[in-house]
């Protein structure tokens, strides 16, 4: 149902990004007419073009892009989370509860259609099982090794979301010195963790010149205003959208956000006819907690918690993305709720019944053509006359930004996808690259439909 296409802006800079890592390019030089190839979350520089987005996961798609196929590289993630998980599980609980919460995992739709997005949110998820697959390690084996590589893995997950491993990282050293009330452990697991982190140091001083800022700092600061993407409180976080019911973010917009996220997770965790969390629910009422309970309602709250501080809530996109990582404790908790009186068989029917009718009308009603955002350009051979420059008219997003993806990094190759916006830029193409046959598509949002070729003239003198 994807197309093996970006549907967002976030999966737009990543696919460029991950293509320029496969290339060997941290940038690319800007297009002889900069203003007809508009990309978001790109910094464009006066000299040089490049994503804002951590470089993490688009290292993971460059793998992709190197063997031909970057659609590959979340399902793969997905398919090793599944094995990941039933291992950590089955290391910290019973077989059967361990069996029914990897089953949970493994038929989430909100954790399947991550996997089918090129969102970053699947791979953040494997290296957080690798983490805690190491440190489980060391604590039962108590070798130092095993929580290098633990922070290592915790450094992968901080390099795909910052802000995720951040808050993993501070919880993750806390435990380890209640836990061992040493200070070696601890250290280990920083060393393990520090070759990602002075890479990521490095990788914000050549492209912003200050170690400490960071591209996607740069980019909000300067496209928009300073600190408008900062966490915390105040008038002059986020982009002030007409729907934005609170200036700034505040207290209000933080519980706006957390009841957004929560009627998404009620319906994309399980998509139960009765409801993700009608189950938690009830069972938080009628049931007296122990401290697992207590300990695994803590866990799934920690990230929601710490996103309360952010702007965003992460939108209508693939459920509440922001808090993918709860998913781990969710499940967990969720399998040990339906333990006795026959509930892991009614649990199982509803599974099935949410596999057989949500995710097909949920991928059919929802991700086929997601925000207009279509690859019917690429089956369209507008180069079978020799070289072509091809004039899209629309808005920005959608119409342009799913034919820019189309493009060569260096804007030239057979075909040319460029922003027809206006005249001057219209005539600039023309003298930019002559010789080429020029067509004019129009995009969805003025047909309605798909793109439309709208004229296919000679060659460019």
């Amino acid at each position: 149902m994807y197309e093996n296409h970006p549907h967002i802006a976030d999966e737009l800079a990543f696919l460029l990004q991950g293509r320029m890592f496969a290339e060997g390019r941290l940038t690319i030089a800007p297009p002889a007419v900069p203003a007809a190839f508009p990309i978001d979350l790109f910094v464009q520089g006066p000299r040089e073009w490049y994503p804002c987005t951590l470089p993490g996961y688009p290292l993971l798609l460059a793998l992709g892009f190197l063997l031909g196929a970057p659609w590959l590289v979340n399902a793969l993630l997905a398919g090793a989370n599944i094995v990941l998980a039933q291992r950590l599980f089955l290391r910290l609980l019973e077989p059967g509860l361990a069996s029914m919460a990897t089953l949970l995992l493994a038929v989430s739709p909100w954790n399947l259609f991550l996997a089918m997005s090129f969102m970053g949110h699947t791979s953040a998820l494997t290296f957080l099982l690798l983490m805690l697959l190491a440190m489980e390690r060391y604590l039962r084996k108590g070798d130092w090794i095993w929580m290098a590589l633990s922070g290592l893995a915790l450094g992968g997950l901080w390099s795909i979301r910052m802000l995720d491993g951040s808050a993993i990282a501070v919880a993750a050293g806390l435990f380890l010195l209640v836990r061992t009330r040493r200070l070696g452990p601890a250290l280990a697991f920083t060393a393990g963790f520090a070759p990602v982190s002075l890479a990521m140091l490095a990788y914000n001083a050549r492209l912003t010149g200050q170690a400490l800022y960071s591209p996607l700092s740069y980019y909000f600061d300067s496209v928009y205003h300073p600190g408008i993407n900062s966490l915390g409180f105040g008038p002059n976080r986020g982009l002030h959208w007409p729907f934005d019911p609170f200036p700034g973010h505040g207290p209000a917009d933080a519980a706006v956000n957390t009841v957004l996220n929560l009627f998404q997770l009620n319906t994309e965790l399980y998509s139960w006819a009765g409801g993700s969390l009608a189950l938690l629910i009830l069972c938080l009422l009628l049931r007296r907690w122990d401290r697992i309970d207590r300990s695994l309602l803590a866990l799934a709250a920690f990230l929601p918690a710490v996103y309360l501080l952010y702007w965003f809530s992460g939108g209508p996109d693939f459920g509440p993305r922001y808090w993918h990582l709860s998913i781990l404790p969710l499940v967990v908790w969720t399998a040990r709720l339906l333990q006795g009186h026959g509930r892991n068989a009614v649990a199982v029917i509803a599974m099935a019944v949410a596999v057989a009718t949500f995710l097909p009308w949920r991928a059919l009603d929802k991700y086929k053509g997601y925000l207009d955002m279509r690859p019917e350009l690429r089956r369209m051979r507008f180069d079978a006359g020799g070289p072509a420059l091809v004039l899209v008219r629309g808005r920005l997003h959608p119409s342009f930004s799913s034919a820019v993806y189309l493009n060569e990094l260096d804007f030239q190759g057979p075909v040319v996808y460029a922003w027809d916006q206006d005249e001057d830029t219209r005539k600039a193409l023309l003298a930019a690259y002559p010789g080429r046959r020029v067509f004019t598509v129009e995009g969805p949002d003025r047909t309605g439909a798909g793109y439309r070729l709208m004229s296919a003239g000679g060659a460019q003198d």
